[in-house]
């Protein structure tokens, strides 16, 4: 509009002053001629300079505007690179910059709705392979809810922590609590003469129940291989192999110990064994809370990561809160 608005005066300008001066030519007589061509050249020079000065702050005014065009195209690229679909550039033209701002906008929104898709699917296929395991032992339906909200509070605790502030971030926290839910996965490949045994196992059962972390970790790094580099399925696995293994080393499948352990397996560990602990099983009876937690001290720096463990304390009472809204029947 301003531009407009000035090439339109500077038009005005030049036209009232050409026809002033043929207006006056007219009327001079032969010996008036040569002072008029000086105040015409004058006149010309003058209307240079101010065609001149409207050019230059036309162009001053349209490197302006595409500059905040492309500031804010690049601000709101940048924001879609890492994640945020709410950034959209300000289209206030209807000439090429603000078809490129429309498309651009139409872009974002067509991404934030399929990157929400992609969510959604993400979700269903973890609750159905969830779903596996729950369908081969019906102790394990409840026991996934509770131990990914065990894991999720947990992390969300450490996620305070000096040494855990980059590495749990909100994101992190949320596909750890998704993941968590795949931890057994691989109990679907374990027979039923085992899985679903009423009473504790032999040690040679019990050595093809431990093969489930590895069924698990190698089914998820499978799919991983499939479909690329994915987040959630490397956590996935990361939980699904890593979730009997022990700090001081003791564990299974590869005895790895201390941060050899990844995080999210160390935390599946304790939300795990104390889950396991208060509830009945076939083969035991529910543990109180408190016998439970004084197990779980006794092997902080054993079984369980010490600031785990610390994490664990301070959230007793929320754990206490989930094991009483998910509880079991038979509990």
């Amino acid at each position: 509009l301003v531009s407009t608005t000035s090439v339109t005066l500077i038009t005005v300008v030049i036209f009232l002053v050409i026809s002033k001066d043929l207006e006056w030519l007219s009327n001079l007589s032969y010996m008036d001629l040569q002072s008029a061509r000086l105040a015409v050249f004058g006149e010309l020079a003058f209307i240079s300079i101010v065609v001149l000065s409207g050019i230059f702050n036309l162009i001053i005014s349209y490197s302006k505007n595409l500059r905040i065009f492309f500031d804010n195209e690049t601000d709101s690229l940048k924001a879609v690179a890492v994640g945020d679909f709410s950034s959209h550039v300000t289209v206030s033209t209807n000439d090429e910059f603000g078809v490129m701002g429309w498309y651009t906008n139409r872009m974002i929104n067509e991404l934030s709705s399929k990157i929400e898709e992609i969510k959604k699917t993400q979700d269903a296929t973890i609750h159905s392979l969830a779903s596996l395991a729950e369908i081969r032992d019906m102790e394990t339906g409840l026991h996934i809810i509770r131990t990914r909200l065990y894991v999720k509070a947990l992390a969300e605790k450490l996620s305070t922590h000096p040494d855990y502030r980059d590495t749990l971030t909100p994101e992190t926290v949320e596909l750890m609590h998704k993941s968590a839910q795949l931890h057994d996965i691989g109990k679907v490949g374990i027979p039923d003469a085992v899985l679903l045994k009423p009473a504790r196992l032999t040690p040679e059962e019990f050595d093809i129940m431990k093969r489930h972390p590895v069924l698990g970790g190698d089914a998820l790094g499978e799919a991983e291989k499939e479909l690329g580099e994915s987040s959630f399925l490397h956590l996935a696995r990361e939980i699904a192999y890593n979730h009997h293994e022990k700090w001081d080393g003791s564990g299974y499948p590869k005895g790895l110990k201390d941060n050899d352990i990844p995080l999210s397996g160390r935390l599946m560990a304790l939300a795990d064994v104390y889950d396991a602990l208060v509830f009945k099983r076939v083969y035991k009876p529910a543990i109180p809370h408190e016998e439970t937690k004084k197990i779980i001290i006794n092997d902080r720096g054993k079984h369980f990561d010490p600031q785990v463990v610390d994490a664990f304390l301070e959230l007793e009472d929320e754990f206490i809160d989930i094991a009483n809204e998910y509880k079991e029947e038979q509990a």
